[in-house]
């Protein structure tokens, strides 16, 4: 199927859907995902807000800055089409003429929930939306290339952009500025050797294939691009969710509910590196991670627990994954979301026997976020954590591209049906 048409089936799950979430209560309270494997979630979700930020669009050469530009970005409400997606119209754009600016919409996977403690007593809970999408940057800019506009974005070719929103609500004061809501987002368009390798939609070689650039946007403003850290350590929950799409099927797509992750799995950080896929050697610190994963989830003390773990794909994923450090958000009142939390991005591929799909193909190739630092959260219903707070998030989705038979394929490149997120805190 091509990204075209996948994109009209999007639109066409808008008309069919048939579960939506459901009145919101007082924050804080669960999303309504944890109804018992396998079962059919109950979701409780806010009506969130839009909202119109200043932010940063960076371009990222080899493994340092290369520019940054000041932009204001714009994200409608999210509008769901079925129990955990919704599409979000987003829109960057500067100041200036040779501003960099984009509109398009974005697929967004609603992924978990948690609560944080603030310094002043209160809490606030945030909810994490895992995006991918398609945008069109502006034409009369493409002189700009490679950097701010993206090289690939020549003749209106789409830009396929992933990363996540987090909404964040203060559940003290709720009726305060904004309603008390606060919103950060990133998404990113790495390089070619990701985005433009012969397996993706959109292979691409030469200068249009931006090898060695990673494009990022980041809202609020108050960050810095650069060095940072990617989560990694002990797992200490949280679960892993599936969804179906069976067109034949009514109705034709289908949550089911979060199982939770047991003991004894781990993330491994094994080397840096630089992505670039020509042999040059860059100057700037390495800023990109070899990673594994292995971990497991279990439906209860007495079942039998399916287990998940990254697979080595050389050259690209020589361990199972690799991770890039985007930077950090920076501020004075540590209470202000999301101040002192560090973001990064992944790809991987992931080997998974879904109890609740059997009959899936059990590999697929991953993106996600991963966050570190802030204020300390809790979890809802893990039984790993317990009470204890973490601080160290690391949330997946599925990159899968249903084609003409029924099944999926990997959906590099291009927008994508995430049917699996992965959901995890590392020590």
């Amino acid at each position: 199927m091509t990204p075209h048409r996948f994109g009209i089936l999007v639109l066409c799950l808008a008309f069919c859907a048939t579960l939506t979430p459901a009145q919101f209560p007082p924050c804080p309270t669960d999303d309504g995902f944890d109804t018992g494997c396998c079962n059919v979630p109950q979701p409780q979700l806010p009506n969130f807000p839009p909202t119109n930020i200043g932010g940063l669009w960076g371009c990222i050469h080899n493994c340092a800055l290369e520019a940054q530009f000041n932009v204001q970005v714009a994200v409608s409400a999210p509008q769901f089409i079925a129990c955990d997606l919704a599409v979000v119209n987003l829109t960057m754009g500067g100041s200036t003429a040779t501003s960099p600016n984009f509109a398009g919409a974005l697929l967004a996977k609603y992924d978990r929930t948690w609560i944080e403690f603030l310094t002043n007593g209160g809490t606030r809970q945030v909810w994490r939306f895992l995006v991918n999408g398609d945008v069109n940057f502006n034409p009369s800019i493409a002189l700009s290339a490679p950097c701010p506009q993206p090289p690939c974005s020549a003749n209106n070719t789409p830009v396929h952009l992933t990363g996540h929103i987090d909404y964040a609500r203060n559940c003290t004061t709720p009726g305060t500025v904004a309603g008390g809501w606060s919103v950060a987002l990133n998404v990113n368009h790495v390089s070619g050797c990701i985005n433009h390798a012969p397996a993706s939609a959109r292979p691409m070689v030469g200068p249009p294939a931006h090898e060695n650039r990673t494009y990022c946007l980041v809202a609020p403003g108050n960050f810095i691009f650069g060095p940072s850290s990617v989560p990694s350590g002990p797992l200490r929950g949280d679960s892993v969710r599936s969804s179906s799409l069976n067109l034949t099927a009514f109705p034709a797509y289908q949550c089911f509910s979060e199982a939770h992750v047991v003991n004894g799995g781990s993330v491994a950080d094994i080397g840096t590196f630089c992505l670039n896929c020509s042999p040059a050697l860059p100057i700037s610190p390495a800023i990109w991670h070899h990673q594994s994963i292995q971990g497991g989830v279990g439906c209860g003390p007495l079942t039998v627990v399916f287990p998940f773990h990254t697979v080595p794909i050389p050259p690209v994923f020589p361990t199972g994954m690799i991770s890039m450090e985007i930077g950090t958000y920076v501020g004075i009142n540590p209470d202000a979301f999301p101040t002192g939390r560090s973001i990064s991005l992944n790809y991987g591929v992931m080997q998974y026997f879904d109890n609740c799909l059997p009959n899936d193909f059990p590999y697929f190739v991953y993106t996600g976020v991963g966050s570190q630092g802030g204020s300390p959260a809790i979890l809802f219903g893990s039984p790993i954590v317990a009470g204890a707070t973490v601080n160290s998030f690391l949330d997946m989705q599925s990159m899968e591209l249903p084609n003409a038979v029924g099944s999926f394929g990997p959906g590099l490149g291009a927008l994508f049906l995430p049917r699996k997120v992965w959901s995890l805190n590392t020590m």
